[in-house]
């Protein structure tokens, strides 16, 4: 009994044992954070009014693409505004040209393009709120009046590079987020 127990197990570790597909494109993990940069044009907030900061709610990371790593080239960035609609949806990419197309091929930019089209982020809401005050002018209640949502944009730069012969795409905030 004891050596069927013993094979049992065996095998069903070797089967929980995930088995990656050689033409799978590589898993990446990225964290993606933007930030405001000096001289950004931005919402203002009314003194009745707050503010969320819109977080991703899916933002699956572009790929490498497959018909470059037998080129082996050096580091490729992409640099890419998302513009995001009241919805949170992305409704553009835009990727800034590179000035190198040999050392630059387009599909870098259509990955890019092709996975953050894909993202997903709460809405960007401005609410506004109606203080309800006691005989003395204390606030003692606070209800919210309406609700706007409104659009943005956040920068980002991506990387793209061969690392002992494996892709990896990773992304840096730029010193930008825009909203717009």
């Amino acid at each position: 009994m004891r050596p069927l127990i013993v094979a049992t197990s065996a095998l069903a570790l070797y089967a929980c044992h995930a088995v990656k597909p050689r033409d799978a494109p590589p898993s990446t993990r990225v964290a993606y954070q933007a930030s405001i940069a000096p001289g950004t044009p931005r919402y203002e907030e009314r003194d009745d009014e707050v503010s969320n900061q819109p977080v991703p709610a899916e933002n699956p990371a572009p790929l490498y693409p497959q018909s470059a790593i037998a080129l082996r080239l050096p580091r490729v960035s992409v640099s890419a505004k998302v513009i995001v609609d009241e919805e949170g949806r992305v409704e553009a990419v835009r990727v800034a040209t590179a000035g190198d197309s040999a050392g630059h091929p387009p599909e870098f930019d259509d990955a890019v393009r092709t996975a953050a089209m894909q993202w997903h982020f709460t809405p960007l809401t401005f609410t506004r709120w109606h203080d309800v005050k006691d005989a003395e002018g204390n606030v003692i209640d606070s209800r919210p009046v309406s609700s706007e949502r409104r659009p943005f944009s956040l920068d980002f730069d991506f990387f793209f590079e061969l690392r002992d012969g494996k892709p990896v795409v990773g992304s840096q905030p730029q010193q930008g987020a825009r909203r717009d």
